[in-house]
């Protein structure tokens, strides 16, 4: 009788091993390094991104405000109201008013002409009517007229107007990780830190065509 004898085959040992806890460690640690740069590199320009958005929007609304008033401000031909948030002129067209009213959390610019009311731009901040007797092209020096002493419309020979204008939303959050972004913003003396983005306009003209 012939004896069948199965055998198995044998397991050759190649002597492997897994990753002991500080290898696992140590590639967590990297991986986490890796992440945490790639989240700041994209947070970065996503802020960058906000940021260049939200001057845009500024700058577009500052410069049409500013050219639009400005012409206007140059049809002048009477004054009859002329405060720090208000005036009132007549031109071709009629009586012009242009009035800031302060609101909050923020203000409105109106512009006001035969009967009809309209909102001049978004977001205006702030605005100040500064005035003055002679025109100077180096701008305005000690010849500011103080709208407090009484009428001065028929003494202006120069009108200042100042704005600012903020980002509608703010361009990023202000945690004790980030810094607020502030403004020098002549026009309000507190430091704001609410991450909206602020630029100040400010256009001058001489009253040409005036009749005293």
């Amino acid at each position: 009788m012939i004896d069948i004898v199965n055998e198995r085959p044998k397991m050759k040992n190649h002597n492997r091993r897994g990753m002991t806890l500080v290898e696992i460690m140590i590639v967590v640690l990297i991986l986490s390094v890796v992440l945490l740069g790639m989240y700041a590199f994209f947070s970065a320009q996503s802020a960058g991104i906000s940021m260049s958005k939200a001057a845009a929007e500024i700058d577009k609304n500052g410069n049409v405000l500013s050219t639009f008033m400005l012409g206007e401000l140059q049809t002048a031909r009477k004054w009859n109201e002329a405060t720090i948030n208000k005036i009132q002129f007549v031109n071709q067209e009629g009586v012009v008013e242009y009035e800031y009213v302060p609101g909050d959390p923020i203000g409105t610019l109106y512009r006001r002409i035969g009967g009809s009311e309209t909102i001049m731009a978004p977001d205006v901040e702030s605005v100040e009517f500064h005035f003055f007797s002679t025109y100077s092209v180096d701008g305005p020096g000690s010849n500011e007229l103080d709208p407090g002493a009484g009428n001065i419309a028929g003494s202006i020979g120069m009108v200042e107007a100042r704005f600012v204008i903020r980002s509608k939303n703010p361009v990023h959050t202000s945690d004790v990780n980030q810094t607020p972004i502030k403004t020098d913003n002549p026009l309000t003396p507190e430091v704001e830190s609410d991450g909206r983005l602020r630029r100040l306009f400010s256009i001058r003209t001489n009253i040409r065509n005036i009749i005293r």
